[in-house]
């Protein structure tokens, strides 16, 4: 982490009209958690940035390395997709309003 000057194993960056949001597999990540409220507010700003027009969620560990998921593998997808499913629902509401 010291390399990229990072202080924290989550983080976000903008690449032209891309917003990434790298959420850390290590950390606590349940609602209310430190990084649960960095992604949420992340996600927020980002799809009300009019400069972005994709948002990319990514986690460090491999979501489906094997035939069998496990139980952690499962919680993360179902965390991933809430906030994606957040995200979403905050882009259409604000483009059919504006």
């Amino acid at each position: 982490m010291e390399h990229f000057n990072l202080s924290k194993q989550y983080y976000s960056f903008d690449y032209q009209n891309v917003h990434f949001t790298v959420m850390s597999d290590y950390v606590p990540d349940e609602v209310g958690s430190e990084q649960y409220i960095f992604v949420q507010n992340d996600l927020a700003k980002a799809a009300s940035d009019p400069n972005i027009d994709w948002i990319v969620a990514v986690h460090h560990d491999q979501q489906y390395a094997s035939m069998h998921i496990n139980y952690y593998q499962e919680q993360m997808s179902k965390k991933i997709l809430m906030f994606l499913t957040v995200s979403i629902l905050w882009i259409e509401r604000k483009s059919s309003v504006g």
